[in-house]
């Protein structure tokens, strides 16, 4: 049988412990604080003044050397450092460069082929970043080329915000998002060395705005984006003729595979790069509905089935291990998160829930296990339990 039942507490004292909660967990936030943050200027100046300039012979060569070492095994590991990146941006931007900063690298070698293409930050290659408003789009080039970037927006995340301006702003924000769903910028090459050298390279950079909560791709493309991105078919004939049709029907272009192999044309129909920003900091809320074990008393609100007691609570968390967005890219919609948390139900503070909570597991909720102590705040120590705790979890963010 289940009855519900409610005594009124005593909250005398209760706001200091709720001051020291709150200093917490402040202290918590601060320790967590990525330590990348914190800018690097024992080079003097740098980061805040600097330039790239003009790369004599040797350098170049030093640069492609490098670039062309990126594909090394340790490099083609998600979330693993490569050393070969980390020393070429040294070199290439010198003081001003930033880790934080994501970039998409791209690097096409002499027959037009793309041999490097990953997105670096904080000297990881990684597709998962976290509250990133830029990426900037680096390709370097053997030779001279015409190249098109587009950064399309997969999936955004709900939030409330988004739905309100939905409700009262519905077919203006309907056209904004279709507009901008897709963004083209073209990469205006120049060579980096100096004009008398022979083997030089060229580099194009742009950069895309990026929206918090969202699945992404850049795709970059030989030539026009705008007429190559309705292309559908690729045909290699016997005869070794190469075709290449649109979706209309309406264009078919036709190269020989000798000149594929050649260089006289682009080596790659288009080459891709998908990722997820997701939230960057580190605290959350939830509410949960949990249940409490071993109760043998009837002296707090709650819903009681034999010795289990049944309440709704609202969650404080801090994530050790932050959600990471992954819809529209692998085929879940998150990766786990890891966070303590710290909750009370609505009988504000009769009972302190507190413990390790995992998130995510199913679209944002999750499970949360821990302790409830229960008349925390009696004088008499006797008066106390403290007993396990099991939520289901419902994370708001």
């Amino acid at each position: 049988m289940i009855e519900m039942r409610l005594q009124k507490r005593d909250y005398s004292q209760r706001h200091l412990h709720v001051g020291l909660i709150v200093v917490c967990l402040q202290i918590g936030l601060m320790i967590f604080i990525p330590s990348g943050l914190a800018a690097d200027t024992s080079s003097g100046l740098g980061p805040y003044f600097g330039e790239i300039p003009v790369f004599s012979e040797s350098h170049i060569s030093e640069l492609r050397q490098f670039l062309k070492s990126i594909d090394d095994s340790d490099c083609q590991k998600i979330e693993k450092e490569c050393p070969p990146l980390d020393v070429f941006f040294d070199k290439f931007m010198g003081d001003i460069r930033n880790p934080i900063n994501p970039k998409l690298l791209v690097f096409i070698d002499d027959n037009f082929k793309v041999s490097v293409n990953m997105i670096t930050c904080k000297n990881r290659v990684t597709p998962y970043l976290f509250d990133a408003q830029n990426i900037w789009v680096t390709v370097f080039s053997e030779k001279n080329i015409e190249i098109e970037a587009m950064l399309t927006t997969l999936y955004k995340a709900f939030t409330f915000g988004r739905l309100s301006r939905k409700i009262f702003m519905s077919s203006e924000v309907t056209k904004k998002e279709r507009e901008t769903r897709n963004t083209i910028k073209p990469l205006n090459f120049r060579k980096i060395g100096e004009e008398n050298i022979e083997n030089n390279l060229w580099l194009g950079i742009v950069r895309f705005y990026l929206e918090p909560q969202t699945s992404n791709r850049i795709s970059i493309f030989p030539g026009k984006a705008h007429s190559l991105i309705k292309k559908k078919t690729v045909t290699v004939h016997e005869t070794g003729k190469i075709t290449i049709e649109t979706e209309d029907k309406s264009e078919i272009k036709a190269t020989t595979k000798k000149e594929q192999e050649s260089g006289s044309v682009p080596g790659f129909y288009r080459a891709e790069a998908n990722f997820t920003n997701s939230m960057g900091n580190r605290f959350g809320l939830s509410a949960a509905i949990g249940a409490t074990f071993g109760v043998d008393d009837d002296r707090v609100k709650y819903t009681h089935l034999d010795k289990t007691n049944f309440d709704a609570y609202l969650c404080a968390h801090l994530y050790l291990i932050r959600p990471i967005l992954t819809r529209a890219i692998e085929k879940r919609s998150y990766k786990p998160s890891l966070s303590l948390f710290a909750g009370t139900p609505v009988d504000i503070l009769s009972e302190i829930v507190v413990g390790l909570s995992v998130g995510h597991l199913f679209g944002k909720n999750g499970l949360s296990l821990g302790l409830n102590i229960m008349d925390p705040f009696e004088k008499e120590y006797n008066e106390r339990q403290i007993r396990a705790f099991l939520a289901f979890d419902i994370r708001f963010w």
